[in-house]
């Protein structure tokens, strides 16, 4: 972003100054030098901190998580983190979104039945959060 400054003379003879912003120019910065595409979105790191999740999420995830984890055993939660992750920079975070998850997880479970099992069983630890909260 670029600002403009303006000098004007106010009401009673002060000046005042004025900031206006303009879009910057790709590789313009603040102080003018170019950066190479320091405004480019496509050259930001993401910031994980940004996206906040609701500790009633968190619940519901440690939930689904062991419920995972007797399905395909210790690396549930090496697993469970990778995931967990990707969901997470998909960007709907809250309990609705919380269905994506499980299929996520879902897809390491090789046997249809057991995969259904499970796909089952977590839902119903969502499902349990919404009942107590009604």
């Amino acid at each position: 972003m670029t600002l403009e400054v303006t000098w004007a003379k106010g009401l009673i003879g002060r000046e005042i100054m004025s900031f206006s912003s303009a879009p910057a120019r790709k590789g313009e910065t603040m102080a003018g030098v170019d950066k190479s595409g320091a405004t480019d979105p496509q050259n930001e790191v993401p910031d994980k901190r940004r996206i906040h999740i609701l500790p009633l999420v968190m619940r519901m995830r440690s939930n689904i998580d062991q419920v995972f984890s007797r399905y395909v055993g210790p690396i549930s939660s090496e697993l469970g983190a990778e995931e967990f992750d990707r969901w997470r920079e998909e960007g709907q975070v809250g309990p609705r979104g919380l269905h994506r998850y499980i299929t996520r997880l879902a897809r390491h479970i090789s046997d249809d039945a057991q995969r259904r099992e499970f796909m089952r069983l977590a839902s119903s630890c969502i499902q349990v959060a919404a009942v107590a909260k009604s």
